[in-house]
């Protein structure tokens, strides 16, 4: 099971948004909020 976010992941994330949208982030800080649903079985 893995909970949270890739590094890696989020910094792609960030680059496409910046090249796509034109959003700058690059002097910005980025929260990410994760939620997680665990069902048991």
């Amino acid at each position: 099971m893995q909970f949270g976010i890739d590094y890696n992941r989020l910094t792609l994330l960030s680059a496409v948004l910046e090249k796509k949208a034109h959003v700058l982030l690059g002097n910005q800080d980025i929260y990410l909020n994760v939620v997680s649903r665990n069902k048991n079985k």
